[in-house]
């Protein structure tokens, strides 16, 4: 009864041995989808840490060696005006300079001695690059200049009243300086006659122009880069003012500014107690990454930037590589997944199709023992709807009107009640026998000795 059950089982199955033949797509299951999306999130995760340490790690390089650089420029300027200062000192404790300038301060035109002056400070400027020198009175008046069309800017007078006040010689900030109208600055420091004296008899004034040596230190970059840029600036009112030439512009000396309210500008950060590493926007839109110093015993501000394209540059290549690694790694597993799910599935179907076979070998015995039987059968569902008839069945009674029918819908009311009856006793008690009387298609009446037994189906109704 076990084969008769799988056959009959099969036979209520709408597939046939060549569908399962037919190749079925491929399907993944949930657990190996859970563990490509895992896989996925992984990834991204992973490449997401990478990316951000990577980013952290390359501004930190960037914030050091701009720091670095920074460091060693203010430590070459620092050096470039010791330079001027310590000569300065040296000058105004030189009693021979000090007597021609203070005789000649007083007013005295005698031609010896501005002569000699004149020859001290031409040797001090084929010295020290001076554009020129001058002697101010104890009236701040000019009353002796190397160089014709001289006149007092204000720049002069600040530093004039500084060195007073500290007694020493100072550096002024930078100006346009007369007559050339070039950006410099004035070396100024006091004579006093004595040691004890309050005020100084005389003040002299080096002006210095600031291109080429001093521009070079400020813009020279100590290694390779396409966009490397250093400058000074100061805040000049509400305004970012240049002070050295930039790369687009080498004319913005004293002549280019901007606003410090210029979004997102880096300078202005800069001048607004933002300085050390920035990120923002350069004087030309550029977005750069920089380091702002202020120069020491000046109102000058020293900025070194490079352009953050060339920075993330290698970093976003790096990224890309390691993306395009991560999605091939991905692809590797996934097509691995495919493999494994393929083999799988071949697996099954086999399976699948071999006992389609012999489910289809056991009906092709089942049909041909029931096709020469000669007694007359016929299967039912548990609703005693007649499933399938024999050769013999189909001799004596018409097959196409019963198939799929039950007794109510083929017999009389009284034929009807007593053939469910007795289906009902198969099915409660497993087997009934009883004689009954049945007429055939061709009108001749029958007696029929009828055994009925159940057949039961594991996890479907008995028939």
């Amino acid at each position: 009864m076990g084969p008769m059950a799988d056959i009959f089982r099969t036979r209520q199955h709408s597939k046939s041995t060549n569908a399962l033949k037919q190749r079925r797509p491929l399907r993944v299951s949930v657990s190996e989808a859970m563990l490509i999306i895992c896989a996925i999130l992984a990834m991204f995760i992973a490449l997401g840490i990478y990316a951000a340490s990577q980013y952290v790690q390359l501004s930190t390089q960037t914030e050091k060696l701009l720091a670095s650089i920074a460091a060693q420029k203010l430590s070459r300027i620092e050096a470039f005006f010791k330079i001027y200062l310590v000569e300065a000192q040296e000058n105004s404790k030189n009693q021979d300079f000090t007597r021609l300038a203070v005789y000649t301060a007083r007013g005295n035109k005698n031609q010896q001695p501005q002569e000699r002056l004149t020859a001290y400070l031409n040797t001090l400027s084929e010295s020290y690059h001076y554009t020129a020198s001058v002697i101010f009175s104890q009236d701040f008046s000019i009353c002796f200049s190397t160089s014709d069309n001289m006149f007092v800017d204000e720049a002069m007078l600040s530093a004039i009243h500084q060195s007073e006040a500290e007694r020493k010689p100072v550096v002024s900030r930078i100006f346009n300086m007369a007559p050339s109208g070039k950006p410099g600055f004035a070396i100024v420091y006091g004579l006093y006659e004595h040691a004890n004296a309050e005020k100084p008899s005389a003040y002299v004034v080096h002006l210095l122009e600031a291109e080429p040596d001093y521009f070079a230190l400020v813009s020279d970059w100590p290694v390779p880069s396409e966009s490397a840029e250093s400058y000074i600036f100061r805040k000049n009112q509400e305004e970012v003012q240049f002070l050295s030439p930039l790369a687009s512009m080498p004319g913005a000396a004293l002549t280019f500014s901007h606003p410090l309210t210029r979004s997102n500008s880096a300078e202005a950060k800069a001048l607004t107690g933002k300085s050390g590493f920035l990120k923002g926007r350069n004087y030309h839109g550029m977005p750069v990454f920089a380091y702002a110093a202020p120069i020491p015993d000046s109102d000058m501000t020293l900025f070194v930037s490079l352009h953050q394209n060339e920075v993330m540059r290698p970093w976003i290549a790096s990224l890309i590589s390691h993306i395009l690694a991560a999605l091939a790694l991905l692809a590797s597993g996934i097509f691995a997944i495919h493999l494994i799910s393929a083999s799988r599935m071949n697996r099954e179907m086999g399976k699948e199709l071999s006992l389609a076979r012999q489910l289809e070998e056991e009906h092709k015995k089942f049909d041909a023992f029931m096709k020469y039987m000669p007694s007359m059968i016929a299967i039912k569902d548990i609703a005693s709807r007649i499933l399938y008839t024999n050769s013999s069945f189909d001799s004596h009674f018409p097959r196409h009107e019963w198939i799929g029918k039950t007794p109510t819908e083929i017999f009389t009311p009284e034929q009807a009640k007593f053939t469910l009856a007795m289906d009902r006793k198969a099915l409660e008690e497993g087997y009934c026998e009883y004689q009954e009387i049945r007429t055939d298609k061709s009108g001749s009446e029958l007696i029929l000795l009828s055994q009925k037994f159940r057949i039961d189906i594991e996890g479907k109704d008995p028939i």
